[in-house]
């Protein structure tokens, strides 16, 4: 087998693994979302991320800066290296917050406001029978939140209503409400 023939095939190998490693990278993006919808403070806690992860992607784009002997290429490494991390670790960050959290669930008791159906669309919502998810608003800390249930909760209550809902303080100290738990 020649040179030529063997570093072809490790570079189909190394396709092969980006593309794997890519299409399980956008998986558990579409995966955080539900869970980006039920987080306190989630905008802080993704603007945190992309500011840690410039951080992140300058220092290694620094490092990674040598091989480059032109000006233009340097300054691609680091910015390509500010793009990916700025991408990749507000992921992270909230999957840490999530999974790494060494504290229980807590049932808080807060108000019920009301409760409503929503239909994902592109376009924008579709009136249909069957909603593809329910919106749960309620006041928490004289705060109201919107909570994302793929069922919907609290169909007995009122607004007014002193209802639970399951809330966890994550490692990174963003708390998550957990309605689902709500169902089982």
């Amino acid at each position: 087998m020649s040179a030529t023939s063997e570093s072809a095939k490790n570079n189909v190998k190394k396709i092969a693994a980006g593309a794997v490693s890519f299409f399980i990278f956008i998986l558990l993006y579409v995966n955080e979302f539900s869970w980006y919808a039920n987080t306190f403070n989630r905008n802080k806690l993704i603007i945190m991320g992309v500011i840690i992860g410039l951080m992140a992607g300058l220092a290694v784009g620094y490092k990674l800066q040598h091989k480059s002997q032109e000006i233009i290429g340097k300054f691609q490494i680091c910015l390509g290296m500010m793009m990916i991390g700025a991408i990749v670790i507000p992921l992270i960050f909230s999957m840490s917050n999530r999974l790494l959290s060494f504290s229980g669930i807590q049932e808080e008791s807060v108000e019920f406001v009301k409760s409503e159906g929503f239909n994902e669309s592109r376009f924008g919502r579709i009136p249909q029978e069957n909603p593809d998810g329910y919106y749960a608003f309620v006041v928490r800390n004289g705060v109201v939140l919107r909570l994302t249930t793929k069922t919907p909760i609290y169909q007995e209550a009122h607004k007014g209503d002193q209802v639970p809902l399951p809330v966890k303080k994550g490692l990174w100290g963003f708390e998550i409400a957990y309605p689902h738990l709500l169902h089982e």
